[in-house]
């Protein structure tokens, strides 16, 4: 998919931003959301580095193009819009506790 078309079509942002790892898109998301998204040290899963996601423990999997969150005791593939909504549903549980 990253190699399609050189030289027309979609042109997100433009030139050297077409390669853009998915890791990198994952951070982009969360910085357009005024999120953090940092590595966790010394985590993993599958071999692959956790990274916080603001409430929300993730992987990315740029080899097999898959965002896992972690959802209780597993990691469920999930896409942006469903990760900013577990954030924002942790957010708010955390909020009735106080």
């Amino acid at each position: 998919v990253a190699a399609a078309t050189q030289g027309g079509g979609g042109g997100r942002s433009g030139g050297s931003e077409m390669e853009m790892s998915l890791r990198e898109a994952v951070e982009a998301f969360a910085a357009a959301h005024d999120l953090q998204f940092l590595p966790k040290p010394g985590r993993a899963v599958e071999g692959l580095q956790v990274y916080a996601f603001g409430t929300v423990s993730v992987t990315v999997d740029s080899g097999r193009q898959v965002l896992r969150a972690q959802v209780g005791e597993r990691w469920a593939p999930v896409g942006l819009d469903q990760l900013l909504e577990q954030h924002k549903q942790r957010l708010r549980a955390k909020s009735k506790t106080f």
